[in-house]
């Protein structure tokens, strides 16, 4: 069945509390209400990327943001591709290497190759030719003239050393940044770094308060000059929703996020979000497509839904080996459609009642078929409660013939498949019939 069905996913309650941070932003940018003179001639989009090094991904953000510049030079004309980019404040690629003798090895390599040959270089030497320094944002839009490699050497830091990235007012600050400086009759806004899906600790008080590795939090962007302090679902859609324009289209271009917790955490903000349910890999980005795809007049469905083509072909492309076919590779995007969320809502809400109330009042067959789907239920990440939704529900579904009708489950698989816009997973997931929908949390009390 073509991306079955849905979740057991719970909306929690947040504590909120006032935490102070340095965030990126300075007096000339807190807040903006951008003016646009309606005689001016608009651009047709404006593109906003947002990326953080957390620590360890600094050159392959870098490289994925680097194929920006490969949107034909026209498409320029049309869109604008903008960027605030905060260094890791301890990068892994300078692998603890003095600074300045980082500096000068760019400098030699400047004199030794040609600007074409230092375009070809793998990332993590890219990234040195680029040096930015350690724990420093910088703001910049692309000039498709230049190399990313001479805007980087080019533009001074923004704001102060080691400003908080995930402060939700500095996501703020710069999309109203760019909305002055480069308005647009729409914003697609695209996140780089590291991601983790949901996990309902995240929106609690004490969240920030003690260090914990990535691996161990869920959230979205980790700034490793705060103890790998993140956004949480709620906090940033709360960056999004006081910025002063409408964001069309969220690119979660990080790990786990097409969660279905965290996409009803964020339905309100936007109109589409992209997003993985495996790990996503670096490397091998079409970013190129959403500039091309926008200036070529397209609506926003149709950009991004070519963009995730474009992308896992470019995945496959560079991943997949016809020698080894059975390597298992498991990557994927998925677009959806947020205003459908809310059709959702009602028949996920309608689906766990029923569960609930046979596994608390119905007979102990039926108790221990449901206990053989929660065992059997399959992870997406080894490590923590993320599991495939559609497989799950399928499960309960064919175990409780008798709660679950067929009108209610082609009611729940027309909500399910409508919110879907575009999916598509590695050659080796489709393959082998792996592939994924939304992730859900499952626990047990």
């Amino acid at each position: 069945m073509k991306k079955i069905l849905m979740t057991l996913a719970a909306v929690l309650c947040c504590w909120v509390t006032t935490i102070v941070f340095t965030a990126c932003t300075d007096k000339e940018d807190n807040p903006v209400n951008p003016t646009v003179d309606p005689e001016e001639k608009l651009a047709d989009a404006t593109i906003l990327w947002y990326g953080c090094g957390g620590g360890n991904v600094d050159a392959a953000i870098l490289d994925d943001f680097h194929k920006f510049y490969k949107a034909k030079p026209e498409s320029f004309d049309r869109v604008n591709v903008v960027a605030q980019y905060k260094t890791s404040l301890n990068p892994t690629v300078y692998k603890k290497i003095d600074y300045e003798t980082v500096v000068q090895w760019a400098d030699e390599m400047s004199k030794l190759k040609s600007e074409e040959e230092m375009e070809n270089m793998d990332w993590g030497e890219y990234f040195l030719l680029c040096h930015p320094k350690a724990g420093e944002s910088y703001r910049f839009a692309v000039d498709p003239k230049k190399t990313l490699r001479k805007q980087l050497l080019e533009t001074e830091p923004y704001g102060e050393k080691n400003a908080d990235i995930t402060n939700p007012d500095s996501l703020t600050n710069f999309i109203n940044w760019a909305a002055k400086n480069y308005p647009a009759k729409r914003y697609i806004l695209v996140m780089a770094d590291h991601g983790g899906g949901y996990l309902p600790h995240h929106d609690l008080a004490d969240a920030t308060s003690s260090p914990r590795s990535r691996a161990q939090r869920r959230g979205l962007i980790y700034d490793d000059g705060y103890n790998d302090k993140c956004f949480s679902a709620k906090s940033f859609a709360r960056g999004v929703r006081n910025a002063s324009v409408h964001i069309d289209g969220i690119v979660a271009y990080l790990c786990l996020m097409n969660n279905l917790e965290f996409l009803y955490d964020v339905k309100d903000v936007t109109d589409y979000i992209a997003g993985s349910t495996y790990v996503m890999w670096g490397g091998g980005s079409a970013f190129y497509a959403i500039a091309d795809n926008c200036a070529a007049g397209q609506d926003t469905e149709t950009v991004l839904s070519n963009f995730l083509d474009a992308n896992m072909d470019n995945w496959d492309a560079e991943f997949y080996q016809s020698t080894n076919p059975d390597d298992p590779l498991y990557y994927d995007f998925t677009l959806t459609k947020t205003s459908r969320l809310n059709d959702l809502a009602p028949v996920l809400k309608e689906f766990t009642d029923r569960l609930v109330n046979t596994y608390q009042n119905g007979t102990d067959d039926q108790r221990a078929r449901i206990d053989l789907c929660t065992a059997n239920a399959m992870k997406v990440d080894n490590n923590y409660p993320f599991y495939d939704m559609g497989r799950y529900i399928e499960s309960i579904f064919w175990e409780l013939p008798d709660v679950y009708e067929p009108t209610f489950v082609s009611s729940m698989i027309t909500a399910f498949n409508s919110c879907i816009v575009r999916q598509r997973h590695s050659k080796y997931l489709t393959d082998h019939h792996y592939e994924v929908d939304y992730s859900m949390m499952l626990g047990c009390t």
